[in-house]
Order: C-alpha cells, then structure tokens, then sequence
C-alpha cells in the first residue's frame, strides 16, 4: 500500500494543480471532460474516483488526504480498528473544517 499511497498522493497533487491552472485560463471549466482526460494520465487516481474529484475541486486539502490514507493503511496492517481510523479522521475534519467554518460566524 505504501507505494501506491505514495503514487495516489503525488498523483492527486498534480491533478489539483491541473486543475487550479485550468481554472484560471478558463471561466467555465468543464469538470468532466478535464476528469477524462486526466484519468487516461492517471490511472490509479482514476481508479479512487472520490479522490479524483477531490483533487478537481477547490477542497482539495493535501494533508487531509495523507491523514485519511495513513489511516487506511494502519488499517490495513492490523494497527487500527475501522472505528478508531474512523473517530481519528473525523476529529481531524471536525477540527480543520466544522469548527472554523461556525467560528465565522
């Protein structure tokens, strides 16, 4: 897993600055035809669609995903029960996204 998390990061990174690009140079990007293109060019992020569409939008946050596939890899070696990676990830998320955005207001 550790290679192809690696791979999965690096791969999921170069589509979002793709994307941030594309999205500069274009008012109205077409989401699913720039999706398509780059599924051929990477295919194993193209193989995780949920992280695909999340490097192709603007909520994209590389740490997050690191967390999340650290977690899914503990996991996967027996380190960490589904429901501990699950309350981890989630206080992460509570703490980076849920917790800011009621402080705004």
């Amino acid at each position: 897993m550790n290679n192809n998390k690696e791979q999965l990061l690096k791969e999921a990174l170069e589509v979002h600055n793709i994307f941030l690009t594309e999205s500069i140079k274009s008012s109205n990007l077409n989401i699913s035809e720039l999706k398509e293109k780059l599924s051929i060019k990477y295919p194993l992020l193209a193989e995780n669609s949920g992280i695909m569409s999340m490097a192709l939008s603007n909520k994209y946050d590389h740490n997050i995903l690191s967390y999340m596939l650290n977690m899914k890899e503990q996991m996967d070696n027996g380190d960490l029960s589904e429901r501990e990676a699950s309350i981890n990830v989630g206080q992460i998320l509570v703490d980076k996204i849920v917790k800011p955005s009621i402080e705004k207001k």
